[in-house]
């Protein structure tokens, strides 16, 4: 049960770790730079994959995602919600694409048409704030309009607003498919959306195409940063009183299946903990690979570090990487961030091991690999949640075959 100790832990935590990027920032670029650095992420189109540590330096990059994070606590107060291992989940993941793609201007948008939305439902923002925060992977398609095809800032605003307004039945919706098998369901709604607005901008005559702007400069920095949110959330997990062992093995028994809140299940002690190590557990994977370390990495285990409290453990989510380790090296590819993220991202299906074992876990990772290598093409590179969409794919073809196969048992 969520008290008000929670929400004031929850808040707390968000701002430690809002603060410390703009201060980060701050430090790194202490100048006029800084703030010209901020407008040039920007005034970035932002579609996949353009990571802000190599546009605009490191000080801009942590200092968008930093007010990123300060903007969506702000929205959380504003709407009284009840803070809890959601809270985390949709925080963190619209934290680490705040690192390539999300920007302070192009989730604002979203979050309005959210808000038109409950508006329209009569029903308080409170219902919906987690949804907004999550649908800001949207937030490129404000950008594309707005700036890569010079429709003006009105198409670019208003195209932010439409999308978030319909996110929401969309979202409410697709979750038959998938039954709540993959953790990112915003991510596969939001691909649906995506595939539309794409379609609509290619009848205009513009293209949509990934790009590939990666920076290998700050991969200590990054490994820094990483090592210390990881670590210092374990520590804290141990600090808190009531911290247990064998709750914290009762909370890698369970399957994670949406929606499993860690926070309404266990004592925080035992969450924080949980949250650290799969931290740790994802750069030590990342490290691994031996691909450098940067922006786009950097963001794709935050978002662990959030669905740890919604869903992931470490014995969900290690077979899945498993997986696509095997598909990695079935198919002979060469080590490329794109693998790197889809290893940290596939743990989204985390929910199909926990349920059904190690062997349909490293199956599942193997097909999510092959899927999500050729997903993000479809929908313009504009739904940041690439893996999302694809876990979708991946969940509702898996599942429905294994509650099939079940039956006929």
């Amino acid at each position: 049960m969520i008290t008000h100790n929670h929400n004031k832990l929850i808040t707390n935590y968000i701002l430690v770790v809002g603060l410390s990027l703009i201060l980060g920032g701050i430090f790194l670029q202490p100048n006029m730079d800084l703030i010209h650095g901020l407008f040039t992420i920007i005034q970035e189109p932002g579609v996949l994959i353009t990571d802000h540590f190599a546009i605009a330096g490191p000080g801009p990059a942590l200092l968008n995602a930093g007010l990123c994070l300060m903007i969506a606590l702000l929205f959380l107060k504003l709407s009284k919600a009840n803070l809890s291992g959601i809270t985390l989940a949709s925080t963190f993941i619209y934290l680490g694409f705040a690192f390539f793609g999300k920007t302070i201007f192009n989730i604002l948008p979203i979050f309005l048409g959210v808000k038109l939305y409950s508006m329209y439902m009569q029903e308080s923002m409170k219902s919906y704030i987690h949804i907004a925060i999550f649908a800001t992977c949207l937030a490129p398609i404000v950008s594309v309009n707005f700036l890569g095809n010079n429709l003006g800032i009105l198409v670019g605003i208003l195209s932010g607003i439409f999308y978030g307004f319909i996110i929401v039945p969309v979202g409410q919706n697709a979750l038959n498919f998938h039954k709540g098998y993959t953790l990112y369901n915003i991510g596969f709604s939001a691909g649906l959306c995506a595939l539309i607005a794409t379609a609509i901008i290619r009848s205009f005559g513009f293209e949509l195409n990934s790009v590939f702007i990666i920076s290998d400069d700050y991969a200590l920095l990054i490994l820094i940063m990483l090592l210390v949110y990881s670590i210092g959330t374990m520590i804290l997990g141990l600090c808190l009183k009531e911290f247990s062992i064998k709750e914290y093995i009762i909370l890698l028994n369970r399957p994670g299946r949406a929606v499993t809140d860690y926070f309404l299940l266990h004592h925080p002690s035992v969450v924080f903990f949980n949250i650290g190590l799969l931290g740790l557990i994802c750069t030590i994977a990342a490290l691994l690979t031996g691909v450098t370390l940067n922006g786009p990495i950097l963001g794709a285990i935050i978002t662990n570090l959030g669905f740890a409290a919604f869903g992931k453990n470490p014995k969900n989510t290690i077979p899945l990487m498993i997986g696509v380790a095997l598909m990695f090296v079935l198919t002979n590819a060469q080590p490329s961030t794109g693998f790197v993220l889809t290893l940290i991202f596939v743990t989204c299906l985390a929910p199909i091991p926990g349920e059904f074992g190690l062997i349909i876990g490293i199956i599942t990772g193997m097909l999510h690999y092959a899927v999500v290598s050729f997903s993000s093409p479809w929908q313009g590179a504009m739904n940041l949640y690439n893996n999302g969409f694809a876990s979708g794919i991946v969940a509702g073809f898996m599942i429905n075959i294994i509650q099939s196969l079940k039956k006929i048992q």
